[in-house]
C-alpha cells in the first residue's frame, strides 16, 4: 500500500534484474502485519483463508505471527 506523501527510493544504478528479490512476485501480495494483526483478521481483509496463508508463508501455529513479519497473500 502507498500513501499520498510517502518518499519511495528507486535504486537506478543497477538493472531491475539485479534489484529484484524473492520478496519480488508478480503471484503475490506482501502485507507487512501491523501490531493487533491476526491470521483471521488478514484472511478477510484479502478474501483468503487462513489456511492459503499459512501453507504459503510455512506458518506452523496460525495463533503465533509478529508484527513486522512480511506474509504473501495468493492475489
Amino acid at each position: 500500500m502507498i500513501f499520498t506523501g510517502e518518499i519511495l527510493k528507486i535504486d537506478v544504478t543497477r538493472p531491475f534484474s539485479q534489484i529484484i528479490d524473492d520478496s519480488f512476485d508478480m503471484n503475490h501480495v506482501i502485507y507487512t502485519i501491523k501490531r493487533g494483526n491476526t491470521l483471521t483478521y488478514i484472511a478477510r481483509m484479502f478474501g483468503v483463508s487462513i489456511e492459503s496463508i499459512a501453507r504459503l508463508n510455512d506458518i506452523r501455529n496460525v495463533n503465533l505471527i509478529f508484527a513486522g513479519e512480511r506474509l504473501r497473500i495468493n492475489n
